[in-house]
């Protein structure tokens, strides 16, 4: 909600796109609703869609986690054609940030210079293993508050007094994000670095002409703010995913 908010802030048309993964049952189907009234209410136009984001993993026998990234960028990237919407928004924050690099360390899967999320890239172009890569409109992929530690996120939005739900499934150690999340990462800030979150962001990738920095500020909101060039607007038709 943060990321919505700030983009009607700055004078954008934002379209929210909200992907039910089918893994919380009821509960995200209430937060669908949810979020289809808020938009409503905001004048915000909103698309859903659902994936059954387990029965993809059984089938094509991947992780959860992966399962669900390939299902949501086929589902962003057919809803950025059939709108033909030029830049799709994330709201990926500091805290994303530093998890995707440390999981890809562990996992063995990090490479030099690319273990983490890029502020721009192209929209992912992601298939299933045993499916042809999909084609599409060549969208952008912004993540205007990729530096934006979340207790500063969480802060604007006591601020503005916006309305948010919160993920149970978020809470349960048994994936490994969240392990990291809310253990590893806390344990390791505690004990070694308490500015772990930014020490593990600067090892992911940083591409020429992307943003440096992201505010979340009172009052106006600021976000993807380019350090030495002219601010970007993104186009008018950007929008924010949820959910």
């Amino acid at each position: 909600m943060a990321l919505l908010h700030l983009l009607r802030v700055a004078g954008h048309r934002p379209v929210a796109a909200h992907l039910n993964h089918c893994v919380r049952g009821r509960t995200a189907e209430a937060d669908a609703r949810w979020a289809r009234r808020l938009c409503r209410a905001w004048g915000v136009p909103f698309v859903s869609g659902a994936a059954n984001v387990p029965a993809l993993a059984r089938r094509h026998r991947l992780g959860l986690e992966e399962a669900a990234r390939i299902a949501r960028y086929r589902f962003l990237r057919a809803i950025a054609g059939r709108r033909r919407l030029r830049v799709v928004v994330t709201a990926h924050h500091l805290g994303d940030q530093a998890e995707t690099v440390l999981l890809r360390i562990l996992l063995g899967t990090a490479r030099p210079g690319r273990c983490g999320m890029a502020f721009s890239s192209p929209l992912p172009l992601l298939a299933w293993p045993d499916a042809p890569r999909p084609h599409g409109a060549a969208s952008r992929l912004e993540r205007p508050l990729l530096d934006a530690p979340p207790e500063e996120i969480a802060a604007y939005v006591r601020r503005q007094r916006l309305p948010f739900l919160t993920d149970a499934s978020n809470r349960d150690l048994s994936r490994p994000r969240n392990w990291i999340r809310h253990r590893l990462l806390p344990l390791a800030a505690r004990r070694l670095n308490r500015n772990l979150l930014k020490s593990l962001a600067r090892l992911a990738v940083r591409a020429p002409g992307t943003p440096r920095t992201a505010q979340v500020s009172g009052g106006r909101g600021k976000a993807g703010r380019h350090r030495g060039q002219r601010e970007r607007r993104s186009s008018p038709r950007a929008r924010s995913s949820s959910g």
